[in-house]
């Protein structure tokens, strides 16, 4: 599970110790991020006392899609959700498996290459996502 975790964290970018890496599936991730010059949108979250917002650029959404379309493990698709956005664990957590049950809402929501925001009502795995 932390070498999961891991590897989703380095497929977003982030700098990885004391822990195996499964480069198979960063290059997958890396492979689905679009090659342009910048990334379109913003990666935050914010909380609005009743849901919460999780948003990615159009980079790390193609990684999060990538990696589900891959089979990878929750572990690693929350990882690059935590890694983007900033939320805990849990959260990411939720949202990497309610996307990637319905993932093919997560490829509706980014269509549109702006990056994709996922709303989450806490404490409940109510999830849904659209387009930034």
């Amino acid at each position: 599970m932390v070498d999961d975790f891991a590897t989703g964290w380095s497929a977003a970018g982030r700098e990885v110790t004391n822990a195996t890496v499964d480069t198979v599936t960063v290059s997958m991730a890396l492979a689905a991020e679009p090659r342009v010059r910048a990334c379109v949108g913003k990666n935050s979250y914010d909380y609005t006392g009743l849901q919460l917002n999780a948003y990615m650029n159009s980079c790390n959404s193609a990684k999060f899609l990538g990696l589900i379309t891959s089979g990878a493990g929750l572990a690693t698709i929350a990882a690059v959700v935590t890694a983007a956005t900033g939320v805990g664990a849990v959260v990411a957590g939720t949202i990497a498996g309610a996307m990637t049950v319905a993932s093919g809402a997560v490829t509706t929501c980014t269509a549109r290459g702006r990056g994709m925001v996922a709303h989450n009502i806490p404490p409940t795995v109510a999830v849904w996502c659209n387009n930034q």
